[in-house]
């Protein structure tokens, strides 16, 4: 009986001892991607449209240009992907509710979901193999939930229901 739990036990520390070596620099898929620079702007991008207004006859590769309101869901900013939702700035947001203390205002939680896909749409930003980069924009030169946003770039893919965004400039309203 000892000579099993000493082999089991021999056997898990050796697999545990496998993982010791990897660390970020010799796995490429845990290593953060660089935001680019130039990604958040100082001036609006001119001619936007409200993002309901956007999603009408666009198709893979048109430029583009949205406003909207970073939200639509209570985490609307993935915390490891170059990803977030932005939603119309008329949706219904608990903000504009007077007396209401929601404690993620953005996430529309009052408004139907269909309606709050209706108006919403995501925007990435992606490496050169078109992939959204590894790194969060949360806190990003003021990316954060509930901010106005006006994003220029291309689409990704779109539909009568979907529309995604391969930013290449993003405002934030102060």
């Amino acid at each position: 009986m000892r000579i099993l739990i000493l082999s089991v036990f021999l056997i898990a520390f050796a697999l545990v001892g496998c993982d010791r070596g990897t660390t970020a620099q010799s796995n490429p898929d845990a290593t953060a991607d660089a935001i680019p620079a130039a990604l958040v702007v100082t001036a609006a991008p001119a001619d936007a449209k409200d993002v309901k207004a956007a999603k009408a006859g666009l198709k893979q590769g048109d430029a583009v240009v949205v406003r909207g309101v970073i939200g639509g869901r209570a985490d609307p900013i993935a915390a490891n992907r170059a990803l977030m939702t932005i939603i119309d700035p008329q949706v219904q947001t608990c903000d504009k509710i007077p007396g209401d203390k929601c404690p993620t205002p953005w996430d529309a939680c009052c408004v139907d979901q269909q309606e709050i896909a209706a108006h919403a749409a995501t925007v990435q930003v992606v490496n050169d193999k078109g992939q959204p980069l590894k790194v969060g924009l949360n806190g990003h030169k003021g990316i954060a939930p509930g901010k106005e946003v006006t994003v220029a770039g291309k689409v990704h893919s779109a539909d009568e229901n979907n529309l995604v965004i391969d930013a290449t400039g993003i405002y934030v309203k102060s």
